[in-house]
């Protein structure tokens, strides 16, 4: 009888199993389709590297790759990253070195794609009686401080052998730059273009005095997600990054650039003659030109050592006192292994 007992509850028990075993089944296939039907949530704003997303998303790409984004407008660049800390968008549009602020605190954010590199857009303008960098000993500047601003102004100033201490700073939010600087006792501010048009003509002879075409590689524009959401969705991102390729091609083409200048500049609210004198200032990178970037180096050409720099200088100034590990902000994985259309 114990031998007919034993056997019962191991049929029993095998049933049981197998039967838990289907649910668990049935629950991790419903998690994994609900996570790939439910929307990739993306921050961008006017800088023309991120504004490109704009072209996809018009042009019904996403939906081809089959994929579900949904892209979130920021005119505030910190409030997209604010947003990002707080678990509100997936993917962030941000400086390389600015990625480092996710990590910084407490979210992992890893770099997957580099849209762009700043090739002129980053500025410094002055007043009229300013002629270069040279000048600003002495005089007040205003940028947004603990963000890219603060490395490209640093930056520009050493370049140019002055020392940054000399010249007294007020912290400003990027987009109320062009109201700041049109206050009494501002000499000059730091920022990017499109906010740079806004505060060229704000100021009445106002100019630009230097850009980051004398830095390139200093600034890449990236998409940071965080890891766990690239690991449970790897297929999705790479697709993604696919349509980036995509994106950058069209707006390459002759045939089809001025269609896609035009789709961006309508969704920044400026003229597209204007975007286009700008895009001369982002050079935009495709899935040949990441492949590149994303190989390890120890100069500008390579995301690594833009961000190693960054990386010093954040701990220099005191952006934060813990240093990332730089590799563990970069997942080059997706780019490596991701194919053109």
């Amino acid at each position: 009888m114990f031998k007919k007992l034993s056997l019962s509850v191991l049929i029993a028990s095998s049933l049981l199993l197998v039967g838990c075993s289907k649910s668990s089944d049935s629950t991790s296939e419903a998690n994994t389709t609900s996570q790939s039907s439910a929307p990739i949530r993306i921050a961008y704003s006017e800088w023309p590297g991120s504004l490109a997303w704009e072209v996809a998303k018009s042009k019904g790409w996403f939906e081809d790759a089959g994929l579900n984004v949904q892209l979130e407008w920021f005119s505030d660049y910190n409030a997209s990253i604010q947003a990002f800390l707080a678990g509100k968008i997936d993917g962030a549009s941000v400086a390389n070195g600015d990625n480092f602020m996710l990590s910084s605190q407490g979210v992992n954010g890893s770099i997957i794609l580099v849209n762009s590199m700043s090739t002129g857009n980053d500025i410094i303008i002055a007043k009229p009686g300013i002629e270069s960098v040279k000048d600003l000993a002495g005089k007040t500047v205003a940028f947004e401080k603990g963000l890219v601003s603060e490395l490209f102004f640093t930056t520009a100033m050493e370049n140019e052998g002055q020392d940054p201490s000399k010249v007294k700073v007020v912290n400003a939010v990027t987009q109320e730059l062009s109201q700041v600087f049109n206050t009494p006792g501002i000499d000059a501010i730091t920022l990017w273009h499109p906010f740079g048009l806004q505060a060229l003509k704000a100021v009445p002879g106002s100019k630009v005095i230097y850009d980051s075409s004398k830095t390139p590689g200093l600034i890449y524009d990236v998409l940071s997600v965080n890891l766990p959401n690239i690991e449970k969705r790897k297929d999705d991102w790479t697709k993604l990054v696919v349509v980036w390729d995509k994106v950058v091609k069209y707006l390459e083409d002759p045939a089809t650039r001025a269609d896609g200048i035009k789709i961006m500049a309508n969704r920044a609210d400026i003229q597209p003659e204007q975007l286009e004198n700008l895009m001369a200032g982002t050079t935009l990178l495709d899935l040949e030109d990441n492949k590149k970037v994303f190989t390890k180096g120890d100069g500008f050409d390579s995301l690594y050592g833009s961000s190693y720099n960054v990386n010093e200088f954040n701990m220099r100034v005191g952006i934060y006192s813990d240093s990332p590990k730089v590799e563990n902000t970069i997942y080059p994985h997706l780019v490596n292994n991701a194919k053109a259309e």
